[in-house]
């Protein structure tokens, strides 16, 4: 048999800061200063480095194996942007310029949104995104009509529009008026 002293009492069988719990004795090693083992320290000094060195071995083969995988999703997602910019690029090009004044819009809902109005308290707004069929977007205001518009429907209107000073694909439109909702099912 093969003693050491305790590594949490440091031999003493003791713990005085926790004297109120069955007087201190430490739960190591039941208060009795050392702890017993039957192989000797050279060897399970030797066992927890040959331990170690099996973790280390695996945690390498994991990040290894992790590394792999996160460079092909990255390579993945690098060729998904690209297509997509491609796309996005293309759909721009084209895309005719926001025309000015009031004009007919008639495309497809990207998104509405729900936003607080900043003239009156407690008060929504609902703004939609259309992209009209000639390829430009614009945003504003959602009709009293289209109130059941959500994204992906098809709607139609009659609304002032102003391009972006930003970007000529890009508008706002204000002051809808004559909308209607093309769904099949409406």
């Amino acid at each position: 048999m093969y003693k050491e002293d305790c590594w949490k009492c440091n031999g003493s069988g003791i713990l005085p800061h926790y004297f109120a719990i069955f007087d201190g004795q430490c739960f190591a090693c039941n208060g009795r200063g050392y702890r017993a083992y039957k192989t000797s320290p050279e060897v399970r000094a030797k066992n927890r480095e040959r331990a170690a060195a099996k973790r280390e071995a695996e945690r390498a083969a994991r990040e290894e194996k992790y590394a792999a995988k996160r460079a092909e999703l990255e390579a993945a997602r690098a060729e998904r942007e690209a297509k997509w910019a491609a796309e996005r690029a293309a759909e721009l090009a084209a895309a005719e310029d926001v025309p000015e004044g009031r004009i007919a819009v008639a495309g497809e809902v990207l998104k509405v949104v729900r936003q607080e109005n900043p003239f009156a308290y407690n008060e929504w707004m609902f703004k939609m995104l259309v992209k009209d069929d000639r390829g430009f977007k614009v945003w504003g205001a959602q009709p009293r009509a289209l109130r059941d518009a959500e994204a992906g429907d098809r709607v139609e209107f009659v609304a002032a529009l102003m391009p972006s000073n930003d970007d000529p694909k890009f508008g706002f439109f204000k002051r809808p008026a004559k909308a209607a909702l093309l769904n099949e099912e409406a």
